[in-house]
Protein backbone atom coordinates (compact mmCIF):
# COMPACT_ATOMS: atom_id res chain seq x y z
CA UNK A 1 0.00 0.00 0.00
CA UNK A 2 1.25 3.47 -0.68
CA UNK A 3 2.72 5.89 2.11
CA UNK A 4 -0.06 8.07 1.35
CA UNK A 5 -2.93 5.92 1.96
CA UNK A 6 -4.31 5.70 5.10
CA UNK A 7 -2.43 3.30 7.50
CA UNK A 8 -3.75 1.25 10.94
CA UNK A 9 -0.94 3.32 12.90
CA UNK A 10 -1.95 6.65 11.41
CA UNK A 11 -5.70 5.71 12.82
CA UNK A 12 -4.31 4.75 15.81
CA UNK A 13 -2.32 7.99 16.37
CA UNK A 14 -5.16 9.67 15.28
CA UNK A 15 -7.38 8.01 18.19
CA UNK A 16 -4.92 9.23 20.20
CA UNK A 17 -4.20 12.84 19.39
CA UNK A 18 -0.95 12.80 18.64
CA UNK A 19 1.50 14.70 16.52
CA UNK A 20 2.30 13.74 12.92
CA UNK A 21 4.85 16.56 11.41
CA UNK A 22 3.79 19.13 13.38
CA UNK A 23 0.07 19.07 13.00
CA UNK A 24 -2.27 17.20 14.31
CA UNK A 25 -3.68 14.40 12.70
CA UNK A 26 -7.75 14.77 11.89
CA UNK A 27 -9.36 11.42 13.22
CA UNK A 28 -12.63 11.52 11.96
CA UNK A 29 -11.42 12.03 8.19
CA UNK A 30 -8.61 9.02 8.21
CA UNK A 31 -11.75 6.41 9.97
CA UNK A 32 -13.90 7.43 7.62
CA UNK A 33 -11.94 7.12 4.37
CA UNK A 34 -10.48 3.93 5.71
CA UNK A 35 -13.83 2.42 6.28
CA UNK A 36 -14.93 3.24 2.96
CA UNK A 37 -11.80 2.00 1.25
CA UNK A 38 -10.83 5.34 0.01
CA UNK A 39 -7.56 7.00 0.47
CA UNK A 40 -7.40 10.95 0.13
CA UNK A 41 -4.71 13.03 0.74
CA UNK A 42 -5.84 15.12 3.74
CA UNK A 43 -3.77 18.12 3.12
CA UNK A 44 -5.11 18.31 -0.70
CA UNK A 45 -8.20 16.33 -0.52
CA UNK A 46 -7.01 14.33 -3.86
CA UNK A 47 -8.66 10.83 -3.97
CA UNK A 48 -4.97 8.47 -4.15
CA UNK A 49 -6.83 5.21 -4.64
CA UNK A 50 -9.88 3.06 -3.90
CA UNK A 51 -9.18 -0.56 -2.23
CA UNK A 52 -9.77 -2.62 0.77
CA UNK A 53 -6.39 -2.80 1.58
CA UNK A 54 -6.82 -0.02 4.26
CA UNK A 55 -10.34 -1.57 5.77
CA UNK A 56 -8.18 -4.38 6.60
CA UNK A 57 -5.45 -3.14 8.54
CA UNK A 58 -8.03 -1.22 10.61
CA UNK A 59 -9.47 -4.35 11.11
CA UNK A 60 -6.05 -5.73 12.47
CA UNK A 61 -5.93 -2.72 13.95
CA UNK A 62 -9.06 -2.83 15.88
CA UNK A 63 -7.23 -5.66 18.28
CA UNK A 64 -5.39 -3.60 20.15
CA UNK A 65 -7.52 -0.50 21.26
CA UNK A 66 -10.33 -1.83 20.33
CA UNK A 67 -12.76 -0.16 22.46
CA UNK A 68 -11.70 3.37 21.81
CA UNK A 69 -11.66 2.73 18.11
CA UNK A 70 -15.07 1.37 17.91
CA UNK A 71 -16.79 4.05 20.00
CA UNK A 72 -14.93 6.58 17.42
CA UNK A 73 -16.20 4.73 14.09
CA UNK A 74 -19.65 4.52 15.85
CA UNK A 75 -19.23 8.27 16.27
CA UNK A 76 -18.46 8.81 12.40
CA UNK A 77 -21.40 6.39 11.45
CA UNK A 78 -23.72 8.35 13.43
CA UNK A 79 -22.46 11.38 12.69
CA UNK A 80 -22.79 10.81 8.98
CA UNK A 81 -26.30 9.27 9.20
CA UNK A 82 -27.58 12.11 11.27
CA UNK A 83 -26.14 14.22 8.47
CA UNK A 84 -28.42 11.98 5.83
CA UNK A 85 -31.05 12.38 8.00
CA UNK A 86 -30.87 16.26 7.40
CA UNK A 87 -30.56 16.30 4.12
CA UNK A 88 -33.99 14.43 3.98
CA UNK A 89 -35.59 16.62 5.98
CA UNK A 90 -34.40 19.65 3.87
CA UNK A 91 -35.53 17.96 0.61
CA UNK A 92 -38.44 17.91 1.97
CA UNK A 93 -38.78 21.20 3.14
CA UNK A 94 -37.53 23.02 0.14
CA UNK A 95 -39.79 20.62 -2.22
CA UNK A 96 -42.81 22.19 0.03
CA UNK A 97 -41.15 25.13 -0.70
CA UNK A 98 -40.85 25.36 -3.76
CA UNK A 99 -44.75 23.52 -4.47
CA UNK A 100 -46.11 27.29 -2.68
CA UNK A 101 -43.86 29.71 -4.81
CA UNK A 102 -45.02 27.61 -7.63
CA UNK A 103 -48.82 27.62 -6.96
CA UNK A 104 -48.40 31.56 -5.98
CA UNK A 105 -46.65 32.32 -9.40
CA UNK A 106 -49.49 30.00 -11.08
CA UNK A 107 -52.06 32.78 -9.16
CA UNK A 108 -50.35 35.47 -9.95
CA UNK A 109 -49.96 34.82 -13.82
CA UNK A 110 -53.66 33.91 -13.48
CA UNK A 111 -55.17 37.12 -12.13
CA UNK A 112 -52.66 39.14 -14.38
CA UNK A 113 -54.66 37.13 -17.48
CA UNK A 114 -57.93 38.30 -15.92
CA UNK A 115 -56.76 41.99 -15.58
CA UNK A 116 -55.83 42.29 -19.33
CA UNK A 117 -58.67 40.66 -20.72
CA UNK A 118 -60.55 42.98 -18.50
CA UNK A 119 -58.99 46.05 -20.12
CA UNK A 120 -59.16 44.51 -23.37
CA UNK A 121 -55.21 44.03 -23.70
CA UNK A 122 -52.96 41.11 -24.73
CA UNK A 123 -50.09 43.12 -24.10
CA UNK A 124 -49.02 45.45 -21.55
CA UNK A 125 -45.14 47.13 -21.90
CA UNK A 126 -43.02 48.44 -19.12
CA UNK A 127 -39.68 50.36 -19.74
CA UNK A 128 -37.84 46.89 -19.65
CA UNK A 129 -40.31 44.21 -19.51
CA UNK A 130 -43.10 42.96 -21.63
CA UNK A 131 -46.43 41.13 -20.29
CA UNK A 132 -48.16 39.10 -23.07
CA UNK A 133 -50.96 36.66 -22.98
CA UNK A 134 -50.66 33.70 -25.47
CA UNK A 135 -53.08 31.55 -26.99
CA UNK A 136 -52.87 27.88 -27.09
CA UNK A 137 -55.34 24.84 -27.38
CA UNK A 138 -54.65 21.95 -25.13
CA UNK A 139 -56.40 18.45 -25.24
CA UNK A 140 -58.93 18.11 -22.29
CA UNK A 141 -60.12 14.85 -21.14
CA UNK A 142 -63.93 15.00 -19.20
CA UNK A 143 -63.61 11.70 -19.45
CA UNK A 144 -61.34 8.40 -17.95
CA UNK A 145 -58.68 7.46 -20.60
CA UNK A 146 -60.46 3.74 -20.60
CA UNK A 147 -63.45 4.99 -21.50
CA UNK A 148 -62.44 6.52 -25.12
CA UNK A 149 -62.94 4.43 -28.47
CA UNK A 150 -59.56 1.74 -28.55
CA UNK A 151 -57.65 3.50 -31.40
CA UNK A 152 -57.70 6.74 -28.99
CA UNK A 153 -55.68 4.85 -25.79
CA UNK A 154 -52.11 3.55 -25.74
CA UNK A 155 -52.56 0.16 -23.26
CA UNK A 156 -49.14 -0.21 -21.08
CA UNK A 157 -48.75 -2.91 -18.83
CA UNK A 158 -46.45 -2.80 -16.04
CA UNK A 159 -45.37 -6.63 -14.67
CA UNK A 160 -43.94 -6.64 -11.48
CA UNK A 161 -43.05 -9.44 -9.21
CA UNK A 162 -45.18 -10.90 -6.09
CA UNK A 163 -42.24 -11.08 -3.64
CA UNK A 164 -45.04 -12.30 -1.05
CA UNK A 165 -45.62 -15.38 -3.24
CA UNK A 166 -42.34 -16.19 -4.47
CA UNK A 167 -40.78 -16.72 -0.85
CA UNK A 168 -43.43 -18.18 0.01
CA UNK A 169 -42.72 -20.34 -2.63
CA UNK A 170 -38.81 -20.58 -2.05
CA UNK A 171 -39.39 -21.18 2.14
CA UNK A 172 -41.82 -24.45 0.67
CA UNK A 173 -38.91 -25.88 -1.44
CA UNK A 174 -40.13 -25.09 -4.99
CA UNK A 175 -37.10 -24.47 -7.62
CA UNK A 176 -37.96 -20.99 -9.60
CA UNK A 177 -35.27 -20.07 -11.83
CA UNK A 178 -33.57 -17.17 -11.37
CA UNK A 179 -34.95 -16.09 -7.56
CA UNK A 180 -33.54 -16.96 -4.76
CA UNK A 181 -33.72 -16.02 -1.21
CA UNK A 182 -30.68 -13.64 -0.36
CA UNK A 183 -29.57 -13.06 3.24
CA UNK A 184 -28.06 -9.12 3.56
CA UNK A 185 -26.87 -7.54 6.70
CA UNK A 186 -27.02 -4.24 8.18
CA UNK A 187 -25.26 -2.68 10.90
CA UNK A 188 -26.71 -1.06 14.14
CA UNK A 189 -25.12 1.77 16.12
CA UNK A 190 -26.43 3.01 19.54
Amino acid sequence: MADTGVKANELVHALFNTKEEGKRVNSPNIIYDALTGVHVDHETGEIIENDESAMNEIIAGLKTKEKVIIEHIAFELKKTQAFTDFLKSEEKRIYKDRKTIEDRLLRAKTNIIKILEYNGQRVAEGHTSKLKVNYSKRLLLTCEAHQLPEEYQTITTTIEPNKVHLKAALKDGVDIPDVEIKEFKSLTIR
